[in-house]
């Protein structure tokens, strides 16, 4: 006979009564497992707690509240859920009844700052997943009339939708209980354990492969979003957490939903597509996949249920091509609509089957979240009590980012979730002044391409553009070089103007012998902007011609004789020189074929003038070519006028430079720095050493800086460098130092500033900006941080960082530097298309004709207006999807003790097998593998090099740069990638253990884990065997941090040492056990075997504290707690090993 619907539903209601009497296991849901295995990577840790309170304003009768509490905990299985590991697998172990417990904590004389300031320290207390209970209520009186009740749950047994729910359900029972009537809930048509055991049915076979092919099609398994971070990340990134709120006006929130109503889309698409768009423009990233979390609950039966629903979604956009908002609304549109008809594939499933390159730290598939939040619950009203929820910041962060907006009757307010590790409060703060600035745009002008909508307000604008990317200058930028000079002669004509050697000119006497070779050369045609090549070793003579040519009207064009003959031809190719001055032992070195070519040693130069010629050079004709290499291989002539070098030397503040300045020229006259020497002396009535023409030793240099008594030098990165670290006693008597060329150590700078007290100065600029463009005058060593910064621009000099679209970007965005103002060359001599390239309009300074240099170098403004370098644009490098820059490796080398020197660089040394390879130069007994675990601790595995070469130091080129062409290979070997066979028992075991877990033939020591196919649940299981087959228990982050079974073997060794140390130990200090010695409990054994991996900790003491107020009788005190031992055989207990095993050991 059929039953009726009445007595169907009946009999439901009383199966699941049934059911619910039972204790049982169960099979966990895919998004709980992935939970389990978050929680055993972070134990202790409340990133995945789901904290919630209720504000209670009115009469409360606490007892009511506590039975309703109760109420909830009988009716839904989650709440009374906790979880055991069986065989490698968690499973759901559910008990019949569990009791809830609601302390009451008064706050009277704190009110509500303390409640809440309480109530965010239980928020923050981690759960026991084994344990339970894994929901608390903890209630705190205000006052009589005002409470808070904090409701915290694991997020293994729930989600923000079941917060609603609990709320709800609670305001239907508390005022039901507290009236003494029956409770009117209808019963729950299944619990969560059901819904976990259809999941696992439902999601196999055709169903399965059909939302897996979709999403392998969708995305990319290794992209990672690169953000600009404060600090870098490591693979020690925790998920601590912290929110910034702000709220948008209601007029900016109605105009968006306008805009996507015209559109026929949603204000959660239009919201994701301006997130992605803002993270593009942070990231210069033009594909960026954004997570979204999605309730799961497409079911009506599931609706009212408390338990773990909700699933994420990664949402891909394409933003290439610089598309409108419009057109970018129309692809994430496309691209949400796949999503959500294919969100029932759990993302643990999707991350299983993408199996992306997994680091610690990194969220796998996407970094950053999105979500558009319903409206609070409005409050809950019961006879005399108002319950109103309230949102709790839990202090965690699951990804690095996560935009949390809410539609609000005040407008849009916007929450983002930041990891404190990665982020500053201020920066988080600008990234949502710049999503509102977006926004305001785009609702303005959604026709408009992503890069012409804004990000800037006006203040930062004004900042970027005006206050800190230009310094006003008073140089003489109406005249010329030998103008200049000419008054210094008048001022100081006497004084000592060069020194070579035992040799000295005075101003007066180089000023006469420079007028007779520029009268001979003006009969060989020289005239302005004629070029003539110079070749010549350091000497008093090279001074000369010089300051000659420049005032025969002509530019010089120095030709390294060292340089092969075709390089010198191309050189002569573009330049054309009018003439050639050199000597005779180099003119044979030289091609002068068709050159008027003045031999200096064979010149009558004594019959011509000793007095000046007229002057021709006006300026902006040349007065330097100075060559740099090329990308193609063919050398670039830098044309530099001499109001660029009259900009570089005159109105600026990195460096003194005046008549009681020595000045050293070192550098070659070929490279731009010798700019600086040369003409940073005799255009001040400064004396110019010179030195002698080989490259000097560093012993050498500290003589001739200690006899010559040179007050300011410059020195290349590389060579101030070795200079700290070698011969630090040579720069003791200069006055100031000035370091660029290259990146300048940090941990360097802070030496000299420290033990010398000397200023030094950072100096940065491409030879296309005549020699600085930006400077970093530093005088305390709390200057030089992390990384030396490159400063402001010096007088003259215009910055601006662009984007890839040309836009500037905000303060601590990357972007590429341009350069504009005087000290901006002329362009690459004989090379036209070339300087248009290289030299574009600026269209920002409104200065007609303005141009700017575009170098390639990424920087970024810091919030104090200094410019950070991150290194070459050109320079970054990707492996298996990363990003990466060599310089934060660099830097991360440098910071090693024992380290002075690091270059990072790819190798291809075997077509298809790029390489990460260090290049260190250290101590004589640097460890390679020390370093190689340092780096672990500071970044991510993949930007830990795959081969390091110690070298006794860095090979230089002529110029004082790093040669990198002279570096050597690595020697192949462990790095090479052949197999290595297990060596030792536990390496072969492991070996074992991996290939019967991975499915895979053979496994070598030196294999990854990860790299054979292996992920976080075939971690699990790893661990689980390690714990079966070895007896050893291993955190699960043991296995990302040592993934070769060489290192974990070794980490497995170093454990079960200590455990046998410690049982010898004890055996010696402890009493023989008695035959019948009792085992040691479950419990006591996962404390035995934690105490033995860490052995001496205090991590498990259980301390607390009796205050004593009165008369105290210590001797009844000591009696009592005598007694209390006596009582319990537990206080009596310690723990020996026998026979391998742990037992205890009960003591009279």
């Amino acid at each position: 006979m059929a039953l009726t619907p009445e007595q169907k539903r009946a009999r439901l209601a009383e199966l699941l009564r049934e059911k619910a009497r039972q204790s049982r296991r169960a099979p966990v849901s895919f998004s709980q497992e992935r939970m389990w295995l978050q929680e055993r990577l972070e134990p202790g840790s409340a990133a995945l707690s789901v904290p919630s309170a209720v504000r209670l304003s009115g009469e409360l009768n606490v007892e009511a509240l506590r039975r309703a509490l109760q109420s909830l905990v009988d009716r839904h299985e989650a709440l009374r859920t906790t979880f055991v590991e069986q065989d490698g697998r968690v499973l759901q172990h559910t008990v019949p009844s569990l009791e809830v417990a609601l302390p009451v904590v008064d706050v009277h004389d704190g009110g509500e700052t303390e409640a809440w300031r309480r109530l965010h320290a239980d928020a923050r207390q981690p759960f026991d997943l084994e344990k339970g209970p894994l929901l608390r209520a903890v209630l705190y009186r205000q006052t009589e009339r005002e409470h808070l009740l904090l409701l915290n749950l694991h997020h293994i047994v729930s989600d923000g939708w079941t917060m609603g729910v609990l709320v709800r359900e609670l305001g239907v029972l508390y005022p039901a209980l507290a009236a003494g009537q029956p409770v009117a809930l209808p019963p729950l048509p299944l619990q969560y354990a059901d819904f976990a055991a259809w999941q696992r049915d439902f999601l196999r076979g055709e169903t399965l492969d059909a939302q897996l092919g979709y999403w392998r099609q969708q995305l990319d398994a290794d992209a990672v979003l690169e953000l600009p971070c404060d600090r870098p990340r490591g693979a020690d990134t925790s998920a601590r957490g912290a929110r910034h709120t702000v709220m948008m006006p209601p007029e900016l929130l109605q105009s968006l939903k306008e805009l996507a109503r015209s559109e026929g889309r949603t204000l959660f698409t239009l919201l994701l597509a301006a997130w992605q768009a803002l993270l593009s423009r942070y990231s210069g990233q033009d594909d960026v996949v954004v997570g979204s979390p999605v309730a799961g609950r497409n079911r009506a039966e599931l609706e009212g249920l408390v338990g773990l629903f909700v699933n994420t979604v990664a949402l891909r956009a394409d933003l290439s091509g610089d598309p409108s908002f419009l057109e970018l609304l129309g692809r994430v549109h496309e691209k949400v609509l796949g999503a959500f008809a294919h969100q029932d594939l759990p993302f643990e499933k999707l991350v299983e089957s993408l199996r992306p390159e997994r680091q610690l730290g990194v969220s796998p598939v996407f970094q950053v979240l999105f979500a558009l939040q319903n409206a609070p619950l409005p409050p809950l009203h019961a006879p005399g009590l108002v319950m109103e929820a309230q949102p709790v910041d839990s202090g965690a962060a699951q990804v690095d980012l996560a935009l949390l907006a809410t539609e609000l009757p005040q407008g849009l307010r916007a929450a983002v979730v930041y990891r404190t590790d990665l982020f500053d409060e201020a920066t988080v703060a600008r990234m949502l002044g710049h999503f509102q600035t977006l926004l305001e745009g785009l609702a303005a002008h959604p026709e408009r391409r992503l890069s012409e909508l804004p990000l800037m307000g006006e203040d930062e604008q004004r900042r970027v553009l005006r206050e800190w990317n230009t310094t006003a200058s008073d140089a003489p930028r109406e005249s010329t070089l030998p103008e200049v000079f000419a008054q210094v002669v008048a001022r100081h004509a006497d004084k000592v103007a060069v020194e070579f050697g035992g040799a000295k000119l005075t101003y007066r006497q180089l000023d006469e012998r420079s007028n007779q070779l520029a009268w001979h050369l003006r009969q060989r045609g020289v005239g302005a902007d004629s070029r003539v090549a110079l070749a010549l070793e350091r000497s008093l003579e090279l001074i000369v011609s010089l300051v000659a040519i420049l005032k025969a009207g002509g530019a010089y064009v120095p030709l390294d004789p060292a340089y092969p003959r075709e390089r010198l031809a191309g050189m002569v190719e573009d330049t054309r020189p009018q003439a050639l001055i050199t000597t005779r032992a180099l003119s044979t070195h030289l091609p002068a074929e068709g050159l008027s070519t003045v031999v200096l040693e064979d010149a009558a130069l004594d019959a011509e003038p000793a007095h000046a010629p007229p002057s021709t050079a006006l300026p902006d004709s040349l007065a330097y070519v100075d060559f740099t290499s090329g990308s193609t291989g063919r050398p670039k002539g830098v044309g530099t006028t001499h109001r660029n070098v009259l900009r570089t030397l005159f109105g600026v503040d990195y460096a003194h430079l005046g008549p009681d300045e020595t000045l050293l020229q070192l550098a070659p006259i070929a490279f731009d720095a010798s700019t600086l020497e040369v003409w940073g002396a005799l255009l001040h009535g400064a004396r110019l050493v010179v030195m002698p023409p080989q490259p000097p030793s560093l012993e050498e240099l500290e003589q001739v800086l200690r006899d010559t008594r040179v007050t300011t030098l410059w020195l290349t990165a590389g060579l101030f460098t070795q200079v700290v670290e070698s011969r630090l006693s040579a720069l003791r008597s200069v006055k100031q130092v000035l370091a660029g060329g290259d990146v300048v150590p940090p941990a360097h700078a802070r030496r000299v500033l420290g033990e010398l007290g000397i200023p030094l100065t950072n100096g940065y600029g491409p030879t296309e900006t005549t020699v600085f463009a930006v400077c970093f005058r530093m005088t305390d060593p709390a200057q030089a941080g992390a990384s030396v910064p490159i400063g402001r621009p010096i007088g003259g000099t215009r910055l601006y960082v662009l984007d890839e679209h040309g836009q500037p970007v905000p303060m601590g965005v990357p972007g590429e530097l341009f350069i504009g103002g005087d000290g901006l060359a002329r362009g690459y001599v004989g090379q036209p298309s070339l300087t248009a390239e290289r030299f574009i309009p600026d269209r920002f300074s409104g200065i007609p004709g303005a141009r700017l240099y575009r170098t390639g170098d990424r920087v970024r403004w810091r919030a104090d207006g200094l410019l950070d370098f991150l290194g070459r644009a050109d320079s970054q490098v990707k492996l298996r999807g990363f990003r990466i820059e060599p310089g934060e490796i660099e830097a991360a080398l440098t910071a090693q003790p024992g380290v002075r020197q690091a270059l990072v660089l790819v190798r291809e040394d075997r077509p298809g097998d790029k390489r990460l390879v260090a290049y260190v130069v250290g101590a004589p007994d640097m460890q390679v593998e020390a370093l190689r675990a340092a780096l672990k601790q500071r970044l991510p595995d993949y930007m830990v090099p795959s081969a390091f070469v110690p070298l006794e130091a860095l090979p230089l080129t002529p110029n004082g740069k790093v040669d990198r062409k002279a570096l050597p290979a690595p020697t192949q070997g462990a790095d090479a990638g052949t197999f290595v066979a297990p060596r030792t028992p536990t390496e072969e075991k492991l070996a074992t253990l991996w290939s019967e877990v991975l499915g895979v033939p053979r496994v070598g020591a030196e294999d990854n884990f990860f790299e054979l196919g292996g992920h976080s649940l075939l971690a699990t299981q790893v661990v689980s065997r390690i714990r079966a087959s070895l007896g050893v228990e291993l955190p699960l982050r043991e296995l990302f941090r040592t993934p070769t079974v060489s290192a974990l073997a070794a980490r497995v060794d170093a454990v079960l040492q200590a455990r046998q140390q410690s049982q010898d130990d004890a055996a010696e200090a402890l009493p023989e056990p008695p035959a019948d010695a009792p085992p040691l409990s479950f419990a006591q054994q996962r404390l035995w075997f934690i105490d033995q991996l860490d052995p001496g900790s205090g991590l498990y003491n259980m301390p607390f504290v009796l205050r004593l107020e009165g008369r105290l009788d210590t001797g009844a005190l000591e009696a009592a707690l005598t007694g209390v031992v006596a009582r319990h055989a537990s206080l009596r207990t310690t723990f020996a090993s026998r026979q391998g095993q742990a037992v205890q050991v009960i003591h009279p």
